[in-house]
């Protein structure tokens, strides 16, 4: 994994992360549009919008999608295979060498609640994966603290006022 490079990487919003190589990436698939404003503004809204608040990271190095955990500092590797669905649950494809994991699952607690799996994969591979990478980061969202610690306020105040 290329994951590592991603510290000195751009930062969309705060959980949206991408390398050079990434960034790259994303300038040709947005200036293969009319507009690339326009492609970029849709990207923003549909993949980086949903995760910003999120301390867990979904990063984009150009060629594979990644979720780094915020609490256990697992990463995963996104893949773009079609997920399992059971009743109330989705089993995201994913590949974590740490773990042997294949599989990351999303309980929805209601079949009602569950996303449309065939409208995520029906999409190119990359935004296949940012589809998964958005559900897993919202599912540890649900683990993180809502109560900051004395220097996550301190680098958030930094941030906005500084």
């Amino acid at each position: 994994m290329r994951v590592n490079s991603v510290q000195n990487s751009q930062n969309f919003g705060m959980a949206f992360r991408v390398n050079a190589e990434g960034a790259k990436k994303l300038a040709e698939k947005f200036h293969g549009f009319s507009d690339p404003r326009i492609a970029e503004a849709d990207f923003v809204n549909r993949f980086v919008k949903p995760v910003e608040n999120f301390k867990s990271d979904v990063i984009y190095d150009g060629k594979d999608v990644f979720v780094r955990d915020y609490h256990t500092a697992d990463i995963y590797q996104v893949a773009a295979e079609k997920p399992f669905v059971d009743d109330t649950s989705v089993f995201y494809p994913v590949k974590n060498k740490a773990k042997n994991d294949l599989f990351f699952r999303v309980e929805y607690l209601k079949k009602d609640n569950l996303p449309d799996v065939e409208k995520m994969s029906h999409t190119s591979d990359m935004e296949t994966r940012l589809n998964y990478a958005k559900e897993i980061i919202k599912e540890m969202g649900r683990k993180e603290s809502t109560v900051e610690s004395i220097e996550e306020t301190a680098e958030r105040l930094n941030k906005i006022y500084g």
